[in-house]
């Protein structure tokens, strides 16, 4: 089964989580705020799993505001987990350069 990635875009109320915003200590105002995730199912059924709490991020669940349509229709498939986790760590790291710096992958992140 292949996997893709999606990326869910985070309410701005994410800045008043301590946590999150000592991961990110150059936040953009102009950026949004995005969590980067990879799934074997459509990104629309994760990002749904998210929202009910089915392993998820506490950031991804708690401060979801939809997905990334842009960010996540351009993503390819990948035919194993660690290809996709290798896939996800270079979006986010793309993601990261373009924004601020922030934490590690499967974590949330500043455009």
């Amino acid at each position: 089964m292949p996997y893709c990635l999606y990326v869910i875009r985070l309410k701005e109320d994410v800045w008043n989580d301590r946590k999150f915003a000592a991961r990110n200590p150059n936040r953009r105002i102009d950026k949004p705020c995005v969590y980067v995730g990879s799934t074997v199912r459509t990104p629309e059924e994760r990002s749904e799993q998210h929202r009910n709490r089915y392993k998820s991020s506490r950031y991804a669940h708690q401060y979801h505001d939809g997905l990334h349509q842009r960010l996540t229709s351009r993503q390819e498939t990948y035919a194993t987990r660690p290809e996709a986790q290798k896939a996800e760590a270079a979006l986010a790291e793309k993601l990261r350069k373009k924004g601020t710096e922030s934490g590690p992958t499967d974590f949330a992140y500043q455009l």
